[in-house]
């Protein structure tokens, strides 16, 4: 069994990781900001690109397989901007065991989905209830991330990702890790689903191509990261404001 052990965390933990996450983003907004608009560029290309009569019902069921790696990528980033070179994100993405944890949560959320939309379809069977399938346009992938990410979220907890990539759990540790973090600390990761959920639904309505709910997502996935921190690494800030707070000891201990 995996030793991480999670903590309840004290205070406005959810005003305290928001605050943590624009931190780390700012000390790599290139990259992020690169990574965002990365997923703006998958969604036009998609778009452009995509069967005249593919509709978004067809795509969803699979955007889980293609939004855990952005979400991964993403936490990479976030760790990075953490605690530096030490980070090693070129090797996290050769962990096998990284990549089946994530695989199989993206398999949950896939399946949920799928099961989902099976049900629309026949509701929709109904004549009073039958509506004209979505057509898949411009804006269409991001918004089928939106949904596979707040479905992996109410499935597999929020924090599920950095616990994949960092604590070495298989998928049923992984997931047990996450629940027992949600148990101990009800309070904050209910406002932490709350941002994933109202916050994805309206970024994804603003008019904006996909770019506003692509940052949404960024900046999402790097407050996930923190919070996974706070909880299970039991560090409420980043690694390297923790050595410079330790160096300032020390030239004081000195003078």
């Amino acid at each position: 069994m995996n030793s991480f052990t999670p903590r309840t965390v004290e205070g406005p933990a959810l005003r305290r990781w928001t605050a943590e996450a624009y931190r780390l983003i700012m000390r790599a907004p290139t990259r992020f900001g690169a990574l965002a608009g990365s997923v703006v560029l998958a969604d036009y290309l998609a778009a452009t690109f995509a069967p005249a009569n593919l509709t978004y019902n067809q795509v969803l069921p699979l955007a889980p397989f293609f939004c855990v790696p952005v979400l991964a990528f993403v936490t990479m980033l976030a760790r990075a901007a953490d605690i530096g070179p030490a980070a090693r994100t070129g090797q996290q993405l050769l962990n096998g065991t990284m990549w089946r944890v994530l695989m199989v949560m993206a398999a949950a959320a896939s399946g949920f989905i799928f099961s989902q939309t099976i049900f629309w379809n026949l509701v929709q069977t109904l004549p009073s209830l039958a509506q004209v399938p979505v057509p898949f346009v411009h804006g269409s992938l991001v918004t089928a991330f939106r949904t596979a990410y707040m479905t992996t979220a109410l499935v597999c907890t929020p924090i599920i990702v950095p616990l994949a990539m960092y604590a070495s759990a298989s998928p049923a540790e992984a997931y047990g890790l996450g629940t027992i973090g949600v148990k101990v600390n009800l309070r904050p990761m209910l406002g932490l689903l709350c941002v994933i959920v109202f916050g994805g639904i309206i970024s994804t309505h603003l008019i904006s191509y996909g770019v506003i709910a692509s940052v949404f997502l960024v900046g999402q996935s790097v407050l996930n990261y923190v919070a996974y921190r706070d909880i299970y690494e039991r560090r409420s800030e980043s690694a390297a404001a923790t050595v410079r707070a330790q160096n300032r000891i020390v030239v004081q201990a000195a003078a």
